[in-house]
């Protein structure tokens, strides 16, 4: 009890500076730490860095959500930092209810993505400096225009957005690459950025190289497994794929993560069910996670972890960039999303598919039914909050579980 006053009562005086000092507290207890595998280890740092900056260089963070092209920021020597990713964080530390209590009282609509609805009361709570500008884009979440524009108003500070067309439309892609164009040559002249041109060049053949090695970490996967790491380690390299291509640390962190699986990897036991998880896992302990791997299962890919994208030319780089988008399979008909599912079943030798249909995302359970139709491998579906905890019964949850590793073991005998 004294622990949840003490945490309301930080909670109610927010600032920036006493943000700051946890930020910085975190960041030593990671210089100093040495458990895990070296991938888990880079990966903190990176996301760390871009805390970081929001604490310490606001000018030059900007602030963006999944999916926005990470290239047009680090090309100009700015940091991002994805704003989901702060709504994990108040999900890993418990302290999710408490931030959606105060969007209640400042009538942030209820129907809003969690994950936003964190992030906007941390920032309405006053605890954030002013960023540099705000980026968003069309793709994925309908929730990010909404969220940024309101962040961008309460500062207020330099809003950009790009619209992001269907994925076959006439005309798409150079409708699409003349945005990108636009957006970045503004934002280097808001930054004062010389040759921006070619900077954009030489972060997209980082981007490049990067893409070849996120493949080579997909097929090795295909095979092997590092023991020990938990769902949540790689599901979110999602934010590494997003918020750090075209930057010398993402591409860092895919050679480390394929030298760890070849080192430390091993060989996929016969005996343990195969999973495929789609969309994303929740951000703390959860009885689904908990069951699969007491009942000597294994979640093998992530569907998120395997955005594919055609090749990128440095000599193009927004026509890159805008063929890279378009290609995402959660874009456009769920038709594209359904076979690129039932591709990775296939690829990585799935038994079961667990999806979590996150409440307030429409993107994760608004065509649901339709894919149970036509996704080719057995599919449970668990309604939950991924990044508050108090939103649904365990109980209830694992035995839905337990039922459905029971049914697959009777499939696959």
């Amino acid at each position: 009890m004294a622990d949840n006053h003490l945490i309301d009562r930080v909670m109610n005086r927010l600032t920036p500076g006493r943000t700051r000092i946890a930020v910085l507290l975190y960041g030593l207890s990671l210089f100093f730490c040495t458990s895990g595998y070296r991938f888990e280890r880079r990966h903190n740092l990176i996301n760390y860095r871009s805390f970081f900056d929001a604490f310490f260089r606001p000018g030059r963070s900007v602030w963006t959500t999944l999916l926005t092209p990470s290239e047009l920021v680090s090309s100009l020597g700015l940091t991002p930092i994805v704003m989901e990713s702060v709504g994990g964080i108040t999900g890993t530390l418990g302290l999710t209810r408490r931030f959606l209590k105060h969007t209640v009282e400042i009538g942030i609509p209820s129907s809003l993505c969690t994950f936003h609805r964190a992030h906007l009361s941390m920032v309405l709570k006053n605890g954030f400096y002013p960023p540099g500008c705000v980026f968003a884009v069309s793709a994925l979440c309908d929730g990010n225009l909404r969220s940024l524009q309101e962040i961008s108003e309460y500062y207020p500070t330099p809003f950009f957005f790009v619209d992001v067309p269907e994925p076959d439309a006439p005309g798409g892609e150079e409708f699409l690459k003349n945005q990108l164009e636009e957006v970045y040559l503004q934002l280097s002249h808001l930054f004062r950025v010389k040759r921006p041109l070619e900077r954009i060049e030489r972060t997209v053949e980082i981007a490049e190289e990067t893409r070849v090695w996120i493949g080579k970490v997909n097929e090795l996967r295909q095979t092997r497994y590092i023991p020990d790491v938990k769902p949540m380690s790689m599901a979110w390299h999602l934010l590494n794929q997003t918020a750090q291509l075209g930057a010398s640390r993402g591409l860092a962190f895919y050679k480390t993560l394929y030298r760890d699986l070849s080192r430390y990897g091993r060989d996929f036991p016969k005996d343990k069910l195969r999973f495929l998880l789609m969309h994303l896992p929740p951000t703390y302990s959860h009885p689904v996670v908990e069951t699969i791997s007491g009942r000597g299962g294994l979640i093998v890919i992530e569907e998120f972890n395997t955005l594919k994208w055609p090749p990128m030319d440095p000599k193009d780089p927004f026509g890159s960039i805008a063929r890279k988008l378009l290609s995402i399979h959660l874009l456009g008909s769920s038709m594209r999303r359904i076979e690129h599912i039932n591709r990775l079943a296939c690829d990585y030798n799935v038994d079961g598919i667990i999806n979590f249909a996150h409440w307030g995302c429409r993107q994760s359970s608004g065509s649901l039914e339709v894919m149970k139709e036509r996704i080719q491998k057995p599919l449970l579906s668990v309604d939950t909050d991924l990044v508050d905890s108090e939103s649904s019964s365990a109980g209830q949850i694992k035995t839905r579980v337990e039922s459905f590793i029971e049914m697959l073991k009777a499939q696959y005998r």
